[in-house]
């Protein structure tokens, strides 16, 4: 799903704001780790950097350790990326709260201009009219 969003946006004439919200699933044992992760990285500006690096690793690397070489891979300072992780529990503990909130059960799960696409299943030429139907709305 991840290339696929990437590549309709890509697409789409119109500016386009991505908000990641972090629902680390207890099934997946590196999934807080990657979680925080990302929001260490986005922290420095390098989120969506952190995001394809994510999706792109074995799930099974996405350790502490592992991330942390992900981070310095995609250019983070690691010193501040240590620094931030007590912030990142907090944003990811909220965000946890904010989708469990929404009534989120699903992932992936997209808002495209107001409107709910749960899973993986549309195509990029799917998301593309997605996103260009939204940003015709007044």
């Amino acid at each position: 799903m991840q290339d696929r969003l990437v590549s309709a946006i890509a697409h789409v004439q119109s500016p386009v704001r991505v908000v990641r919200k972090m629902l680390p699933l207890k099934m997946h044992p590196h999934a807080m780790p990657a979680a925080l992760a990302y929001c260490c990285a986005d922290a420095q500006g390098k989120g969506d950097e952190m995001a394809a690096a994510l999706f792109a690793a074995n799930p099974d690397d996405l350790t502490p350790e592992g991330c942390e070489k992900l981070a310095a891979s995609v250019g983070c300072d690691l010193d501040r990326y240590r620094r931030d992780l007590p912030q990142a529990e907090t944003r990811v503990a909220a965000d946890m709260a904010e989708v469990r909130a929404a009534g989120i059960r699903s992932l992936p799960t997209l808002f495209i201009g107001g409107e709910q696409i749960v899973g993986a299943g549309k195509s990029t030429e799917e998301l593309t009219a997605l996103l260009d139907h939204a940003a015709a709305r007044p």
